[in-house]
């Protein structure tokens, strides 16, 4: 008598738990929609560029080697130029003059003497001299 009341038993189990199944796994299936839809509207929309109310700016950035790169940053009215490298950002230069669109908008050498490199030679040399 035993055995023919564990058999009804084993059995609901077992329909109790695929469709547990089949609800795990759709609603697994919806939140991995739900973050890789999330990701594509956040890499679209530029992300989070709202969040420091515009205060702060990634106006150039360069790479300086495979995982290296300098990056001019404006925070309010200052401009700061950072090192970015794999777990470590670093400040190398705080500009007493900011670098404007204006620079951006004069003349270029035939070497290119208007780019961001060569205004960086320019801004580390005046800086160096000061020193």
């Amino acid at each position: 008598m035993g055995a023919a009341w564990a058999k009804p038993e084993a059995s609901a189990a077992s329909a109790v738990d695929a469709g547990a199944l089949i609800r795990l796994t759709g609603g697994l299936f919806f939140v991995i929609l739900f973050i890789l839809g999330l990701s594509w509207a956040l890499r679209r929309f530029g992300g989070f560029s709202g969040y420091a109310g515009g205060k702060i700016k990634a106006l150039a950035s360069i790479p300086v080697g495979n995982r290296e790169r300098v990056v001019l940053v404006q925070v309010g009215k200052q401009q700061l130029l950072i090192g970015v490298a794999p777990g470590r950002v670093q400040t190398l230069l705080v500009l007493d003059e900011p670098v404007t669109d204006a620079d951006a908008e004069k003349p270029r050498s035939a070497s290119g003497g208007g780019s961001f490199a060569e205004r960086l030679r320019r801004v580390m040399q005046q800086q160096n001299e000061k020193s």
